[in-house]
């Protein structure tokens, strides 16, 4: 891919792109796996964007990369109205404090567009991330056993969350990698293969619930994005992949059982038991959309859950668990 940006031939221009592909090739596996460089390297890009901002343009913003922005932009503001109109308490101010980096994410979208890299370093990041993460959590198992759910340098649901997400996103660099030479398949199904360990060692099964979301809009990448000779390929490979999951997972006695366990539980709360782990879980959704139905526009206020359900568990609507 020509990259005007990379090509004026500047010593400074060649250094700010190498640094912005060195970031983004670090973030899925930094973020996941060493604790503190989530922060570091998003903020690295928002200031580089901020920067990209102030600097002449290469090129317009186009239609739709104003449109993602702009739902980062609008969640945050409803975020702000909602704690502005509903009592400014502390606890919504310290949420506010994690939504505000939805908005400058913006800055990270016009950083890459203002400043594209080359999309092999999306590819190869993701890849990476996904090898280094199930590697790491193979190591996890071995050192720790079963038991010991894995969490890098987050917490065991959130790295299952995201690991799942890398293993898919992988997928779907088969097709970069097909261009470059089929012998490079191996990298992204290697890289879902280990992605997926990564999540099911985490122990996370509100993570596996999203696989048969996750399959049906890789599906429409699928047959929208390639040959009918890729298409083939990518969903046989797909089903395999699947398949060698699925018996992995039967043979995991710790993650079946979890599967299990959650089965029983939720047909436990269906006849009225929900103190247990996933009727809690049911029963926040539950609240959330009791909360939301009294509050359908601008909600009860930004962080203002946990007081909405205590004034729910108290009048006997929710458990207390």
């Amino acid at each position: 891919m020509n990259n005007p940006f990379y090509e004026a031939h500047t010593l400074k221009n060649r250094i700010h792109y190498s640094l912005i592909a060195m970031l983004v090739l670090a973030y899925p596996t930094f973020a996941l796996l060493v604790k503190g460089t989530n922060s570091l390297i998003f903020f690295a890009l928002v200031l580089l964007g901020i920067i990209a901002y102030f600097t002449p343009k290469t090129r317009a913003i186009s239609r739709e990369e104003k449109l993602v922005a702009s739902v980062f932009f609008l969640f945050f503001a409803v975020s702000v109205l909602s704690w502005l109109l509903n009592g400014m308490h502390d606890h919504g101010f310290k949420e506010l404090g994690r939504h505000i980096r939805l908005a400058l994410v913006i800055f990270v979208i016009y950083l890459l567009v203002r400043s594209p890299i080359d999309q092999k370093w999306f590819w190869i990041a993701i890849t990476i991330g996904a090898i280094s993460t199930g590697l790491y959590s193979i190591w996890h198992l071995m050192s720790y056993g079963i038991e010991s759910r894995v969490g890098g340098a987050t917490n065991p649901i959130i790295f299952g969350d995201e690991t799942l997400i890398l293993a898919f996103i992988s997928l779907a660099a088969a097709g970069y990698f097909a261009k470059k030479s089929k012998w490079l398949l191996f990298i992204p199904l290697i890289a879902f293969l280990l992605g997926l360990t990564a999540s099911f060692l985490s122990q996370t099964r509100g993570a596996w619930i999203a696989i048969p979301a996750l399959v049906l809009i890789l599906a429409v990448y699928v047959f929208q994005k390639t040959t009918v000779k890729q298409k083939l390929a990518i969903g046989l490979t797909t089903a395999v992949m699947l398949g060698i999951t699925v018996i992995g997972i039967g043979m995991q006695s710790n993650a079946s059982q979890r599967i299990e366990e959650a089965i029983l539980e939720a047909k436990n709360y269906l006849a009225g038991e929900r103190g247990t782990s996933v009727g809690t879980r049911l029963e926040q959704w539950v609240g959330a959309w009791d909360i939301f139905k009294a509050n359908p526009i601008l909600g009860a206020g930004t962080g203002s859950f946990q007081e909405e359900a205590r004034i729910r568990v108290e009048l006997g609507q929710l458990h207390p668990s």
